[in-house]
């Protein structure tokens, strides 16, 4: 049953959908020797042939470039230019190639946040939605990552609910068990600068993840909260640094380096609670990653992260700075919330398992073949 799928992004470290791609495609093929898949990629400048060889199975380069075909319409067979033949094309995300396609395709769209949200500039989110349309325009069938952003499809693109297959994020659940020593702890905090108490926001910093709303909650803190907890942020802004000194919060708020990939879990344990207040999230990973450590999360009311979060968080409206501090107040204050967050949390990231996904789009598979 030879299938040939997408690698394009399986390199793209730090973005769902690399997580999704590498973690579905290596679970699918130890689960299902019977699928033949065939990994897919176009020349791309500074990306080596063996840097895919992690796979277990075989990669078709093509030396059509990447740039040609991804954004000008090209009259070629996808599989003639993989010289693949196969049953079924899936791609784990909604950026296809601009060519023809022979078998029955797949494409994953993990979100419509330019389209909803509006925070970026006209050209990008024009650029985006071409992208998507052309998706669901070639696939005959989408996956998504969860029912909030299945809905969001179907209301914005009008796409019949029987074309659309929900497959949710998982997270590696035994990863974030491990107990780390104190020198692993010391050696962490002195590597990004962390305090001994945090309130962790780990993310990239684009317009929708609402940093401005949740910078502005923190300093609304007494000020004893505020000495005792400080809020580390994953990325360096210039922006957010200067609301910060608006603010007359600097000397609390951490601005990190880029965290290395190594170092997430522990990130995760040592935060006091995560706040992930975006104003929309197709899913929202770094919900269940904390959770899977153990660490209590305040997230939004909106989109997917309600159901992502189920009862194990505390749901504020992104729109008001107030009900987003008062969120962080109850959670320092009350030590029994605190602790049935974190109990609840540990059962609540049992739902979200690599595995179950893997099943789901194993099954699309080979009903579609």
């Amino acid at each position: 049953m030879r299938v040939n799928v997408d690698i394009s992004n399986a390199n793209m470290w730090g973005s769902g959908i690399c997580t999704f791609e590498n973690e579905i495609l290596n679970r699918i093929s130890i689960q299902n020797p019977e699928i033949d898949f065939r990994g897919c990629t176009n020349f791309r400048r500074n990306v080596e042939r063996g840097s895919f060889e992690r796979f277990p199975f075989k990669i078709s380069y093509s030396y059509i470039p990447y740039k040609l075909v991804y954004n000008y319409e090209t009259p070629i067979c996808y599989e003639k230019m993989m010289k693949s033949n196969s049953k079924l094309n899936l791609f784990c995300t909604y950026d296809l190639p601009r060519v023809r396609y022979k078998a029955p395709t797949i494409a994953t769209v993990h979100d419509i946040i330019l389209q909803k949200v509006q925070s970026e500039n006209k050209e990008l989110i024009e650029k985006y939605d071409k992208k998507v349309r052309h998706a669901i325009n070639v696939a005959d069938h989408i996956l998504t990552v969860s029912e909030a952003t299945k809905h969001d499809l179907m209301d914005y693109y009008d796409i019949p609910e029987k074309r659309i297959t929900v497959a949710y994020n998982g997270v590696d659940y035994l990863k974030y068990t491990k107990e780390y020593s104190f020198e692993e702890k010391r050696l962490l905090r002195e590597k990004y600068g962390l305090p001994e108490k945090y309130f962790l926001y780990f993310g990239s910093i684009r317009k929708h993840k609402n940093l401005e709303n949740m910078i502005t909650a923190y300093s609304y803190l007494p000020m004893n909260i505020r000495n005792e907890i400080k809020l580390v942020i994953t990325k360096k802004s210039s922006e957010l640094e200067r609301l910060c000194h608006i603010l007359r919060i600097t000397d609390d708020v951490i601005f990190t380096d880029y965290i290395d990939e190594c170092d997430k879990e522990c990130l995760y344990k040592l935060a006091y609670a995560t706040i992930f207040v975006s104003y929309y999230e197709g899913f929202g990973l770094p919900i269940i990653e904390s959770m899977a450590a153990g660490t209590p999360v305040i997230t939004s009311n909106v989109s997917s992260m309600p159901e992502v979060a189920g009862n194990a968080a505390l749901l504020v409206n992104p729109n008001d700075p107030e009900s987003i501090a008062e969120a962080m107040k109850t959670i320092v204050e009350d030590k029994e919330e605190y602790n049935r967050l974190a109990d609840l949390s540990v059962q609540n990231v049992k739902r979200f398992d690599w595995d179950n996904s893997a099943a789901v789009v194993s099954k699309l598979i080979k009903d579609m073949v």
